[in-house]
């Protein structure tokens, strides 16, 4: 079952959390404190990444912080963990999986994430969604002005606690830099409720400036990791599955 592992309490723990001899943990100690993770819409998961995301194509930020009367704040020396591997802070105070050498996480795959500061230790597990398009597939074509059928494997829904909207979308792609753009997807998206694996979306009459192809994007936002004392903000696995498309002459 995911969520938090039998010797991991949510809240704060000492670092003999699991041991019951009260001399395990030194009297001089430092007292550990209620820390708190926040995910910035989920760990999120590419096909076809763009190069800011690097070759593994995982995007996000994540803080580690601490409630201080009404405020928030970062927590200096905190550290934290995906799947063991450590991640680095940006400019701002901010952990990030963006560019870190050695960090692997695919569709289907279990990510644990533990957050450390002093005696403080928090720790979540969570499940990244495995949904597949199956049509169309990179490298079809269509024609501008008509429409295209999008189908997949598996379950597209929402979760309590998500604040990502599950959907599939028509983006802007330019083959010459690899980017992609969601200024189509205001236009032409469906939002899904799990009650089907099938959409057809209309394509734009024509392409807009700056881009040579249109792309699929499938958003499946993954279950949130259990966190019965709500000490972590968007503790899971979103997934975006990409399909780059050729525009017919």
């Amino acid at each position: 079952m995911l969520g938090i592992r039998p010797c991991v309490a949510l809240a704060w723990l000492a670092s003999a959390a699991c041991s019951s001899d009260p001399a395990a943990a030194p009297a001089d100690a430092a007292a550990p404190e209620e820390i708190r993770v926040d995910l910035h819409g989920g760990l999120q998961i590419y096909d076809h990444p763009e190069a800011v995301y690097g070759p593994s194509g995982i995007g996000g930020s994540i803080d580690v912080y601490r409630r201080v009367g009404n405020t928030t704040e970062f927590v200096p020396g905190a550290t934290l963990t995906l799947n063991g591997v450590s991640l680095p802070k940006t400019p701002r105070g901010e952990f990030t999986p963006v560019m870190v050498a050695g960090l692997k996480i695919s569709p289907g795959a279990t990510v644990d994430l533990v957050a450390m500061a002093g005696a403080s230790r928090l720790a979540y597990a969570f499940e990244c969604p495995n949904v597949v398009v199956t049509t169309p597939v990179d490298g079809d074509t269509v024609v501008l002005g008509e429409s295209v059928v999008v189908s997949w494997t598996g379950t597209v829904r929402s979760y309590e606690r998500s604040i990502d909207t599950p959907m599939v979308a028509i983006y802007d792609y330019d083959s010459r830099t690899g980017n992609f753009s969601g200024a189509t997807s205001y236009k032409i998206s469906q939002v899904l409720d799990g009650s089907t694996q099938t959409a057809t979306l209309p394509l734009p009459s024509a392409l807009d400036k700056g881009y040579d192809g249109l792309a699929i994007m499938l958003i499946v936002p993954g279950q949130p990791a259990v966190d019965d004392q709500q000490l972590a903000t968007e503790p899971y696995c979103d997934l975006n599955r990409r399909v780059i498309l050729k525009v017919a002459p």
